[in-house]
């Protein structure tokens, strides 16, 4: 990953490269004998404008963008799943002790044409740098040809000493359970 300011403390520009390896399933599982692995490569883009004035930030990001994902032959590669991610961040609250951010972004995948956006919105408040509690709502009723994930998403962050811990449950597909997310953290 590289990131760069083009203007100092206002414009920023960052980028990924990633190697992607995903395990479907071993051939002594497949009814053909070949395993479903396959791997390619990708790279995000994106671009954040700070606007201090108003303690806000909008950024403009483009994701998994490289080949397709050939599991068996190229002839029948998978798109990565594509996606343009353009997000907003608002601090009304900013003083000794106390943050809230409230925040949005828009998802448009790109995998299918007929894929609609997912909206995300959420709020986080801050208690000291030790706690963090966040709350937010997923939305992809527009044009989803497909039942939408729509629900609300909660989840609280934990740090000490360079160390973090967060936690997040987010709704998933209409059939299938909400999802866990952990995450430890270690910074230098």
């Amino acid at each position: 990953a590289f990131g760069t300011e083009l203007v100092k403390e206002k414009l920023g520009l960052g980028v990924n490269f990633k190697f992607v390896w995903v395990d479907l399933a071993p051939a002594s599982v497949a009814r053909d004998g070949h395993d479903g692995r396959g791997t390619t490569v990708a790279v995000d883009g994106a671009v954040l404008w700070r606007i201090p004035r108003y303690r806000m930030n909008w950024g403009l990001n483009f994701q998994n963008v490289g080949p397709n994902l050939a599991f068996i032959d190229e002839d029948q590669a998978d798109p990565l799943p594509r996606n343009m991610k353009l997000g907003v961040a608002w601090w009304p609250l900013n003083i000794e002790g106390h943050d809230l951010i409230l925040a949005g972004d828009l998802n448009k995948p790109f995998v299918r044409i007929d894929d609609g956006p997912l909206l995300n919105v959420g709020a986080e408040y801050s208690l000291g740098d030790y706690l963090s509690g966040r709350f937010g709502w997923v939305y992809e009723g527009w044009f989803s040809q497909i039942e939408p994930i729509n629900g609300p998403s909660f989840g609280f962050g934990l740090r000490y000493k360079g160390f973090s811990f967060d936690y997040a449950n987010v709704p998933q597909a209409p059939d299938l359970d909400r999802v866990s997310r952990f995450s430890f953290n270690a910074h230098f």
